[in-house]
């Protein structure tokens, strides 16, 4: 017997031994033994085991008045129902009937059930309950009806389309519920399924509605509304836009950074019209993403904030021709510790490249010179290459960092040597003159 065959034999022995133990207890109706039982079998399944074969199995215990059974029934016939499309209809009933329950949870877990199935030709069976479950009195019924709208379109896109249905109308009015997870629900829906019209379409009406109602959504909520609704909506006119600016400035000292991000980008997108306005708001958010950065716990959130400050500084630069250089008054915030993971050590080494001006150049420089020879090739190579870099984009300078990268050739180290020969290669081509004193 071969090693393939010998764990096929396995595998169709420990399913036959499972269907047999599910047809034992569900015959003695005893609900411990089965969902003891069907534990096993999601266990196999999240495994990769193969155990559709216990499809009509599972089918047979579907009706039960268990929370627990009910889940983990559920949990199996979504993950196999398309291999099984003529088996998952003997469950669509026991889920329509769940669908009706006095419990709002059972009626939540069967709602997202029926719809996870993705099953074409159970589409009609599950819009009534998804059109019903919109007008639950239950937030949770009526949050999992939302999402389940946007199932059935990945399923069947004319079903959700169809005029007679009128479910995007539906959607619409459901912008105003009263529970905030629902709403937040409705607005992914209706970005997903008018994806090809750009998303839902935000007016006037909902964009003040929305952020007027800002303070009420979790925080996850607030950078949604942020990003599908107040970065989408295009004020028609200033007063509009200043009025927008006032009600999300306090955002701006939220100790969330996707919600900080997020109104960030709002604000910059509204003012691109006022180029005087949109170059005081690069000053009115410096100090809300140097605070983020500089109290985060995680790294990468560091590092994400560290991306948008380098993003901000070059648009600024831009902008202004070169004139004006954001944060390079608060340049000392961006030196490397030792403690800091590599890749933010090389974004802040990135962004003093960025920072430096005649005022910072002396104290910018020296820094860099201390991650030169901190060990770590990759952090070696690239402060070598931002030295070099301040003296190509600084003419006044010029002398200072041949002279500094002439000093570090001295170090005697081969991957700074070949970093600094690279440096002195792109110098002499901007500042010919200076290759007599690289010689000497």
């Amino acid at each position: 017997m071969t090693e393939n065959t010998f764990f096929t034999e396995m595998k169709k022995g420990e399913v036959n031994e499972l269907r047999s133990q599910l047809r034992n207890a569900g015959n003695e109706k005893d609900s411990v033994k089965i969902i003891e039982v069907v534990q096993k079998i999601i266990s196999y399944m999240t495994l990769g085991i193969d155990v559709s074969p216990l499809f009509s199995e599972m089918v047979m215990v579907t009706n039960t008045r268990d929370m627990i059974q009910k889940k983990l029934v559920y949990l199996y016939l979504c993950n196999y129902a398309e291999k099984n499309p003529e088996l998952t209809l003997l469950c669509v009933n026991t889920l329509q009937k769940d669908c009706r329950d006095d419990n709002p949870i059972v009626r939540g877990l069967a709602l997202r059930s029926i719809c996870s199935l993705r099953l074409p030709n159970i589409v009609e069976y599950v819009l009534p309950f998804v059109l019903k479950g919109l007008v639950d009195v239950s937030p949770y019924v009526r949050k999992t009806a939302v999402m389940g709208c946007g199932k059935v379109f990945a399923v069947s896109p004319n079903a959700i389309m169809g005029q007679d249905v009128q479910l995007i109308d539906k959607l619409y009015a459901m912008l105003r519920d009263k529970d905030p997870q629902v709403v937040i629900n409705t607005i992914c829906t209706l970005n997903e399924i008018l994806s090809e019209d750009g998303g839902m379409t935000v007016n006037s009406q909902i964009a003040q509605y929305f952020l007027t109602r800002l303070k009420d959504f979790n925080e996850w909520g607030q950078g949604i509304i942020l990003e599908e609704i107040a970065a989408k909506y295009t004020p028609q006119a200033d007063e509009e836009i200043f009025d927008i600016l006032n009600l999300l400035d306090e955002r701006l000292k939220h100790t969330n950074s996707a919600v900080v991000l997020a109104t960030v980008k709002v604000f910059l997108k509204l003012t691109e019209g006022m180029k005087n306005i949109h170059m005081q708001v690069f000053e009115r958010v410096k100090a809300s993403l140097l605070t983020l950065m500089e109290g985060s716990e995680h790294p990468e959130t560091s590092y994400g904030l560290l991306c948008h400050i380098l993003l901000l500084i070059q648009k600024l630069k831009n902008l202004s021709d070169g004139t004006i250089t954001l944060y390079a008054d608060q340049y000392k915030h961006f030196f490397p510790l030792y403690n800091e993971t590599l890749f933010i050590k090389q974004i802040k080494i990135k962004v003093l490249a960025e920072i430096v001006i005649p005022q910072n150049v002396a104290d910018v420089v020296s820094e860099l010179r201390e991650h030169v020879s901190s060990g770590d090739v990759v952090l070696s190579k690239l402060a070598v290459q931002s030295i070099g870099d301040i003296g190509i984009k600084m003419p006044s300078v010029a002398g200072f960092i041949l002279s500094t990268i002439l000093d570090l050739l001295r170090l005697d180290v081969d991957y700074i040597y070949h970093a600094c020969f690279l440096v002195l290669r792109d110098f002499h081509r901007v500042y010919p003159e200076s290759a007599e004193k690289t010689v000497t």
